[in-house]
């Protein structure tokens, strides 16, 4: 994981202190095609974001795993519910082990699927620009740069 946030960091402090490395044998365009490679890790947060929305929705969906009085055995309770349990606040005491099983499910889920919300739509914004970064850093000259 740190080497995914160090990388990026150590090319684009490359880039601030010169020209940029070049690209396509073109040595202005190095700045471009750093950003149109930001895309590319963006995308895989995308896909990350994803995963983490879907996961916590099924989580949530789904309820916890847990002991119950009924059964007297481990068992996913609400799982025919989808998800209708969430308000039914009367039935979370099926649930007898772990306690509170159910809320720290609903809680840690909730969270998750708010941050993989927010993650998503930064990355979007990343996507949007670099691909407006690196085709104006593409297009661009040296001297018209600053005009971009």
């Amino acid at each position: 994981m740190t080497i995914e946030v160090l990388v990026p960091a150590a090319v684009f402090i490359g880039l601030h202190s010169g020209d940029g490395c070049g690209c396509c044998g073109r040595e202005s365009c190095g700045k471009g095609c750093a950003m149109l490679s930001s895309v590319l890790a963006a995308f895989v947060g995308i896909l990350g974001s994803g995963y983490c929305v879907i996961i916590s929705a099924l989580g949530l969906s789904h309820g916890p795993y847990c002991y119950t009085h009924l059964g007297r055995h481990w068992v996913y309770p609400f799982a025919g519910s989808s998800g209708g349990y969430l308000f039914e606040y009367n039935k979370w005491s099926e649930c007898q082990e772990p306690q509170n099983i159910v809320q720290w499910n609903v809680t840690l889920f909730s969270i998750l699927l708010v941050v993989g919300g927010i993650e998503f739509i930064l990355c979007f914004i990343q996507i949007i620009s670099g691909i407006v970064g690196g085709l104006c850093g593409l297009c661009c000259s040296h001297e018209e740069t600053y005009v971009c």
